[in-house]
């Protein structure tokens, strides 16, 4: 009987045995794999120059030449001198572009030879059938997913659809991308996306340099690839100045942090000259328990 229990117990420790080795090898692999696919993810994100916030990427280096920011024409009515002949109206073209972050990351988009979020292979026809004209809307905004032109050109294969989309676009930069982009590809088809705000950011925009869209005609000619490099280099400048008012506000801040410690010494050594000038005794009790405490 008892030879038959110290069986039982041999072959239940055994199992039990066998059981615990095999879930900790288990555990010790996942873990293994997962360490591997965390570090891969990083060197990748590493190489590639991936970014969490815009904050991030505007204090790089490799800003306009490696990667961009989506660029909004805004900043150019009070950034670029309105003299100069070429005023960008989107991004800069076939580069790498940071967008927005409002589902946990910074999306972003290769560029096309225009500087919009279309395959770039499109364009070789010089005809399109539709073209698609909007903002945020219509481009994307803050998504990593295929665009809406990618998205429809894989439903229609047999159309050639582009999207001429800039985010926080109004009537007048609509119109411009139309002029300055659509139009020369002689679309069968225009669709204008608009919503409610656009009449908001008219307001702007008629105070801007893109007014003088409204005259017949009128055009910078930004199809031809010299004006295009110039307006892309206009994106860097203002880019530039950007990310250089960006360093001087850390500055002040890193000014700002130095001098409350500087301050919080101050307020130190005078409380000790108080203490010392009118308590002497206290201080030098004070003194004598640091120093028998190995404080000072």
């Amino acid at each position: 009987m008892n030879n038959k229990i110290l069986k039982y117990n041999a072959i239940f420790l055994f199992l039990f045995s066998f059981i615990g080795i095999g879930v900790f090898l288990i555990y010790d692999f996942i873990s293994s794999e997962r360490e591997n696919i965390i570090t891969s993810a990083e060197k990748i994100n590493n190489d590639s120059k991936n970014f969490n916030t815009a904050e991030e990427a505007l204090i790089n280096d490799g800003l306009g030449r490696d990667y961009s920011l989506n660029y909004y024409p805004d900043f150019a009515t009070n950034i670029i001198d309105l003299k100069k002949n070429i005023l960008p109206i989107n991004g800069i073209s076939n580069i790498k572009t940071y967008y927005c972050n409002e589902q946990g990351f910074l999306s972003n988009y290769f560029s096309d030879r225009h500087g919009f979020p279309n395959n770039d292979d499109v364009f070789e026809s010089q005809k399109i059938d539709i073209a698609l004209i909007g903002d945020s809307y219509l481009d994307g905004a803050c998504t990593n997913k295929s665009s809406i032109q990618q998205n429809l050109s894989k439903q229609n294969k047999n159309l050639k659809i582009a999207t001429f989309a800039q985010g926080g676009a109004g009537p007048l930069l609509s119109l411009a991308l139309l002029k300055e982009y659509a139009s020369e590809y002689k679309p069968n088809h225009v669709f204008w996306f608009w919503v409610g705000n656009d009449l908001r950011n008219l307001q702007d925009e008629l105070q801007s340099p893109l007014r003088f869209y409204m005259r017949e005609g009128y055009s910078q000619n930004l199809i031809n690839p010299i004006n295009k490099l110039n307006a892309d280099k206009s994106v860097k400048e203002i880019l530039q100045v950007y990310q250089q008012f960006n360093n001087q506000e850390d500055s002040k801040s890193l000014n700002k942090i130095s001098k409350k410690n500087h301050n919080q010494k101050d307020i130190y050594s005078n409380t000790k000259n108080i203490i010392k000038n009118y308590f002497p005794k206290t201080f030098s009790l004070i003194k004598k328990i640091r120093k028998e405490k190995k404080i000072l």
